[in-house]
């Protein structure tokens, strides 16, 4: 939701060089988990290659409403068709499926380049948010022949294309961290990145008031109090944190004014 509201600000005048603008934002972002998926892999002695990036993701965590077939894996190839996505499924329901298709066609791009140093080939053809695609295909190649000399050694263990080991198990994170982490990065991207100063800080109130709302709702439906605990359980961003930020103090300030 964080991201649909600013994108919907953020192309708010219509022109083409605010889809651009948004474009660079999502790749920006893109680099920032891509880049962060590589510092915790080296960190914990995984190499980094296709295989690990998808079982061994550190701030991707997995969701049960997101059904994907994957029709290969390994540590050169990821091959997946997603058919029931609950982002594509969000923005269908705010009429946000122009700004959500502009994320899924440069944000797994941008995160993969970043986290294989701009050697993988990414390949999104089809995505859920075009209403006239059934399915999302995502199709990433990471080859040890592009990387020089014997160095491809320090990020797979054979040369040659193996078949996805039988005992490769997803390691799934802390889904509130993860969640959190991404959701910083996020506005890491929109405060500093390409969107201009008083296009972000709109999209950042607009976004605040409409996560609020939602969380309102849901409170009620699941008849609990909405205080610290529900949104430690529900919300993944530290409001602390953000008051005492400048930048982000407009998002919680617009939060805090909804859930009055």
């Amino acid at each position: 939701m964080f991201y649909l509201f600013m994108a919907k600000s953020a192309l708010a005048d219509g022109s083409i060089k605010s889809e651009e603008k948004l474009r660079r934002t999502v790749r920006r972002y893109g680099e920032l988990m891509g880049t962060a998926e590589l510092e915790a892999h080296q960190k914990r002695g995984f190499k980094p290659n296709l295989l690990n990036f998808y079982t061994k993701s550190r701030y991707h965590c997995e969701d049960p409403r997101l059904v994907c077939e994957c029709q290969r894996l390994n540590e050169q190839t990821a091959l997946f068709n997603v058919v029931r996505c609950p982002f594509a499924h969000c923005a269908a329901l705010y009429n946000m499926q122009k700004e959500a298709k502009i994320f899924c066609e440069e944000y797994t791009a941008a995160c993969i380049e970043a986290y294989t140093g701009k050697v993988a080939q990414v390949n999104v053809s089809e995505v859920l948010t075009e209403p006239r695609n059934t399915h999302c295909r995502i199709a990433s190649y990471y080859r040890p022949g592009n990387i020089p000399g014997d160095c491809w050694r320090k990020y797979f263990d054979s040369f040659m294309e193996t078949c996805q080991p039988d005992d490769a198990e997803s390691e799934n994170p802390d889904a509130h961290e993860a969640l959190a982490y991404s959701s910083r990065m996020m506005l890491t991207a929109f405060v500093s990145g390409s969107v201009d100063e008083k296009t972000a800080a709109s999209g950042i109130r607009t976004a605040g008031e409409a996560i609020a709302s939602f969380l309102k709702n849901r409170a009620t439906c699941m008849e609990q109090k909405v205080d610290g605990d529900f949104l430690s359980r529900n919300c993944p961003f530290d409001f602390e944190t953000m008051r005492e930020d400048a930048q982000l103090a407009p998002f919680a300030a617009a939060f805090d004014a909804a859930m009055r």
